[in-house]
C-alpha cells in the first residue's frame, strides 16, 4: 500500500533525517529525544535472561527484528558486537536462526511481546520504550536494562518541510517537539532527552567532522564557553539563539 501526503513535519531517525537533507527536503532540523535498547522478557524473568551474551544460549528462544527490513535491527547487531564480536552476531543471527531458537521478525514491536506472552519466546531485543509500554499498560512483561557502554542510542528527528503546507503549524509543531512540555511527555513513556549540543549543534558541528565541535572550543574555559554559548547569535549573524532556558 502506498499513500501519498504532503506532510509538514517528517519525523524519523537521525539517518533517514540525514538522507532526506541530502535531498533538499527540509528549511531545518532538530533532534528531539532519543531512546535505547533493552531486552524485553516474561514477567519474573523465569528464563534468568540478564545480558545480551545470554541470548546466545542454546535454551533461549530469541525473537529478534530482521535488519533486512526493520531499522532497530541494525542497532541491535551493533550492540551484539560491542559486547561479543562478531561470534556472538553469528551465534545469534546465524547459528540459531538455522536452529529455529531465533525468529527474525517483521513488526517487531507487535510480535516480540505476543511471541513472549504466548510463550514462543524466552526474550527479544526492543527499544526501551517498547517494553516499558507494555509493563505500563499491564501485560506480564518484564525488562532487562543493557549496560550504556554496550548499549546503541537512536535519535528521533524532525524536519520541517520546505514545501509543508501550513507553514506556520508546521513551524509551531516542529518547535513544539523540542519544547520542555513535549520533553515531560517524552520521559513519561521511558524516551531520554537530547542534550545542549544535540539539539543545538550537531547539525554543523559534528564531532570529529570537518566543521568539528571541538576544533570551535579548543583553548577556551569552561566560563568562556558558556558566556559564548548566550551570545552565539549576536556574535555569528546565522547563528539562531540557543533553545531552552539558562537552567
Amino acid at each position: 500500500m502506498k499513500i501519498t501526503v504532503i506532510p509538514d513535519v517528517f519525523t524519523t531517525g537521525e539517518t533517514r533525517i540525514n538522507e532526506s537533507k541530502a535531498k533538499g527536503w527540509f528549511d531545518e532540523t532538530a533532534p528531539y529525544t532519543k531512546n535505547r535498547l533493552a531486552i524485553m522478557v516474561y514477567k519474573g524473568n523465569p528464563k534468568k535472561v540478564y545480558t545480551l551474551e545470554d541470548l546466545s544460549k542454546p535454551e533461549i528462544r530469541v525473537s529478534m527484528p530482521n535488519p533486512k527490513w526493520e531499522g532497530i535491527g541494525g542497532n541491535i547487531v551493533k550492540a551484539y558486537n560491542n559486547v561479543g564480536g562478531k561470534v556472538l552476531e553469528e551465534t545469534i543471527m546465524v547459528k540459531k536462526v538455522k536452529a529455529s531458537t531465533t525468529f527474525l521478525t517483521h513488526i517487531h514491536h507487535r510480535q516480540t511481546p505476543v511471541r513472549i506472552m504466548k510463550g514462543e519466546s524466552d526474550a527479544g531485543p526492543v527499544w526501551y520504550t517498547e517494553a516499558y509500554f507494555q509493563k505500563m499498560i499491564g501485560n506480564p512483561i518484564d525488562m532487562v536494562e543493557i549496560p550504556t557502554k554496550d548499549n546503541i542510542v537512536g535519535k528521533y528527528v524532525a524536519g520541517k518541510m520546505k514545501n509543508a503546507p501550513h507553514q506556520e503549524a508546521a513551524k509551531d509543531f516542529f518547535n513544539f517537539l523540542q519544547s520542555e512540555k513535549a520533553g515531560a511527555i517524552y520521559k513519561k513513556y521511558g524516551l531520554l532527552p537530547v542534550n545542549l549540543f544535540g539539539r543545538n549543534c550537531s547539525a554543523c558541528h559534528i564531532i570529529g567532522g570537518i566543521n568539528s565541535i571541538q576544533d570551535a572550543v579548543k583553548g577556551r574555559s569552561e566560563d568562556g564557553i558558556i558566556v559564548i554559548l548566550g551570545h552565539t547569535h549576536e556574535m555569528v549573524p546565522f547563528k539562531p539563539p540557543f533553545s531552552g532556558t539558562e537552567q
